[in-house]
């Protein structure tokens, strides 16, 4: 019997820390994708987001639910290093860029974009950043494009995604 056997008939991992339950870990994540449709001109921050998860717990507590990711705007609910990562598709005809910014639309952490959209349909980009932030520090995901045809399209295949995930307390 194969390696790769063996492993493909685990079903999940799990690890353990001395003297600890997962239900005592501090822990906060984030991620939305747009609803179907197009957005198009500059959007900082870009808003609409469906929402899948966005949970905060706090060692020794509940989990606090849909309270940190609002109106396209994250804010850190913990001090620490976040890896935040966005995601987006830009329709055929235009040309798109976007950012992730910190503490505002104008204090760029990360971009990505594309120009070939003319001639090759559309294109799906994505980058992602690892940040140390503060408590109540903020991130958001921006569409920077401002031309007409500069369109933001979401088919309903979720290309269009902004997650956030706490790594690490310092």
């Amino acid at each position: 019997i194969s390696l790769l056997a063996v492993l493909a008939t685990f079903t999940s991992v799990v690890g353990h820390l001395p003297n600890s339950s997962s239900e005592d870990w501090e822990r906060y994540y984030f991620d939305a994708t747009l609803p179907t449709g197009n957005k198009c001109g500059q959007q900082k921050p870009i808003t609409g987001w469906s929402v899948n998860w966005d949970r905060y717990r706090k060692k020794g507590s509940a989990n606090q639910n849909f309270q940190y990711f609002l109106n396209g705007v994250f804010k850190a609910p913990t001090p620490g290093v976040y890896h935040c990562c966005g995601a987006g598709r830009c329709k055929q005809g235009g040309v798109c860029d976007w950012t992730i910014t910190k503490n505002g639309g104008d204090n760029v952490r990360a971009a990505f974009g594309t120009r070939t959209t003319r001639n090759n349909e559309w294109q799906t980009q994505s980058v992602c950043v690892v940040e140390r932030m503060v408590l109540d520090a903020t991130m958001q995901l921006n569409f920077e494009s401002t031309g007409g045809n500069d369109c933001i399209e979401e088919t309903g295949w979720e290309y269009n995604r902004f997650s956030c995930v706490w790594i690490n307390p310092s």
